[in-house]
């Protein structure tokens, strides 16, 4: 059985595994120490099911996470303190790029980055009138969505996409949102594949991600 996991494990690739799951807000509780290299190593990995000590040492108390990471400040900044986005610092940082000729987040002008912005304010009055929608019903990118991993205890890690709407979402008080699975540790994997007996690596995966938040899993998950 181990070496029908491990066979299993090594076809794991991303693009077939990745997950498109529910998570109430207060229940992602971790982001990364450095979010930039974070993001290099998970592309470079491009495997579903990682192994390794990603989990630990990147990780980082997502109120630390949040207060150090420029798109949630920014976020904060403007939609709870009200200040100007102009104002921001992620607002100078970007435009000094641009006017460098360095493009940053899609953009390569002034003009790209106040739109940049706008579309901030629209998507944050958007979330507020009509709730938190899923990329596909925007008909917008799955790349877009917010992005999160699984550690070695079944915890959610913040990701490097979708900061900003993760931080609507904490300012709204939203209960739950919509999360794209990028990556799980090879060690929750694995109880997984134990706990629930099925020899499909996939299924066993999915099995485990409906029943996170269930109490009765509790001796399971942690």
């Amino acid at each position: 059985m181990n070496k029908d996991f491990g066979a299993q494990v090594k076809r794991s690739h991303q693009y077939y595994y990745e997950q498109l799951i529910y998570v109430k807000v207060e229940d992602i509780k971790w982001g990364t120490n450095n979010p930039a290299k974070f993001a290099k190593d998970m592309r470079e990995d491009v495997l579903f099911v990682k192994s390794g000590n990603w989990d630990t040492y990147y990780k980082t108390p997502i109120l630390e996470y949040t207060k150090q990471h420029r798109s949630c400040r920014t976020t904060w900044e403007i939609f709870v303190e009200q200040i100007h986005y102009k104002d921001s610092s992620q607002y100078r940082s970007m435009i000094n790029k641009v006017k460098s000729g360095m493009p940053v987040k899609g953009c390569y002008s002034e003009e790209d980055v106040k739109m940049y912005f706008d579309d901030l304010l629209t998507i944050y009055q958007n979330i507020k009138t009509y709730g938190y929608k899923t990329q596909d019903a925007l008909d917008g990118s799955k790349k877009n969505e917010i992005r999160v991993y699984i550690d070695r205890h079944g915890e959610f890690m913040l990701g490097s996409e979708g900061n900003h709407r993760y931080m609507i979402a904490k300012i709204l008080n939203l209960n739950k949102i919509p999360v794209i699975v990028k990556g799980i540790h090879y060690l929750w994997a694995k109880k997984c594949y134990d706990y629930y007996n099925n020899r499909n690596l996939l299924k066993s995966i999915q099995e485990g991600l409906r029943n996170m938040d269930r109490s009765s899993q509790e001796d399971f998950i942690q």
